[in-house]
C-alpha cells in the first residue's frame, strides 16, 4: 500500500457528499482504475456493480464511507486518499502557494519547495490540491526545459480530472490561473505563438498579485513582439517593468 501523507487529517468516514463539484472523487477512482489496468467489472466486483461504479465515475452517485473504504483497499492506496478528497489543508495550501511563486521569481527555491512537498506530501488528498500541485509541476518542468517530461505529467496526472470539463466556467480561479500559464508556456516552447498569447492573456484575468502579473505581461510583450506588434510589445514591456520596480522585484 501506498504511503500516507505525513500531514493527514482523519476523516469520520461517514460518506461522502460531491454535490455539484467537477474534481470530485469518481474522477480519482476513474484516474486509479485506469492507471492499474482494472475494468470497472473487476474493480467494483463484491463491491458495486459495474454500473454503480460507472455513475461514480461519473459524479451521478455519492459512495459510503464503506464503499471508499473497499476501492481503496483494492486499489492499493491508503483510505484517507478517497475519504478526504474535498478536504484541503492549510499547511499544504501556503507550501503549494509558495511553489508557485517561487517557480516565477527563483527556480532555485523552486526545486527546494517541490523536493519538500514530494517528500511531506507523497499523496496530497484534496482532489483541487493535488491538480494545482501537479500542474504547478507541469509548468516547473517547462522552465527547466523539460518539454517531454511537462507534457507527460500532464497527460498523466492532471487530464484525467479535465474529462469534459469547461475550464472557462467549472474550476477554481486558483486553478485556471496556473493552467492558463501551463498551457500559454507550452504553446511558447512549442512555438504557437499566437495560441500561447491567448493563453497568457487569459491567465491575467486571474491574477491576484503584481509580481506574477509583470511576469505575464512580460511573456505577452516577447510574444507581441514575435508576432509583429511591435508596439503593442513595447507597451507591455514598460508596464511590466512598472510593476517590477514598483514592487521591488527586478533582479
Amino acid at each position: 500500500m501506498k504511503r500516507a501523507s505525513k500531514h493527514s487529517e482523519k476523516t469520520q468516514g461517514i460518506g461522502c457528499e460531491m454535490g455539484d463539484a467537477v474534481l470530485h472523487i469518481g474522477r480519482r477512482i476513474a484516474k486509479l482504475r485506469r492507471i492499474q489496468g482494472f475494468s470497472q467489472q473487476e474493480l467494483g466486483k463484491g463491491i458495486i456493480s459495474g454500473s454503480y461504479l460507472s455513475n461514480l465515475e461519473a459524479g451521478k452517485s455519492a459512495p459510503s464511507g464503506k464503499i471508499l473504504r473497499s476501492l481503496a483497499e483494492r486499489l492499493d492506496v491508503p483510505e484517507d486518499y478517497l475519504l478526504d478528497w474535498d478536504k484541503k489543508g492549510k499547511q499544504l495550501e501556503n507550501k503549494l502557494t509558495e511553489y508557485r511563486q517561487s517557480i516565477i521569481s527563483n527556480l532555485k527555491l523552486a526545486k527546494g519547495n517541490r523536493t519538500y512537498l514530494k517528500e511531506e506530501y507523497p499523496l496530497i488528498y484534496s482532489i483541487e490540491q493535488e491538480v494545482y500541485f501537479y500542474l504547478c509541476e507541469c509548468n516547473f518542468l517547462l522552465k527547466t526545459n523539460e518539454l517531454e517530461k511537462a507534457l507527460n505529467c500532464y497527460e498523466k496526472e492532471v487530464s484525467p480530472y479535465f474529462h469534459r470539463v469547461n475550464i472557462d466556467e467549472s474550476l477554481s480561479d486558483q486553478i485556471k490561473e496556473v493552467y492558463y500559464n501551463f498551457q500559454g508556456l507550452r504553446c511558447f516552447y512549442q512555438l504557437q505563438y499566437s495560441q500561447s498569447l491567448n493563453f497568457y492573456r487569459k491567465q491575467l484575468s486571474f491574477i491576484d498579485q503584481n509580481f506574477l502579473k509583470a511576469a505575464v505581461l512580460y511573456s505577452i510583450s516577447l510574444l507581441s513582439i514575435k508576432l509583429d506588434h511591435t508596439q503593442k510589445g513595447i507597451d507591455y514591456g514598460l508596464e511590466a517593468l512598472d510593476i517590477y520596480l514598483k514592487e521591488n522585484q527586478w533582479q
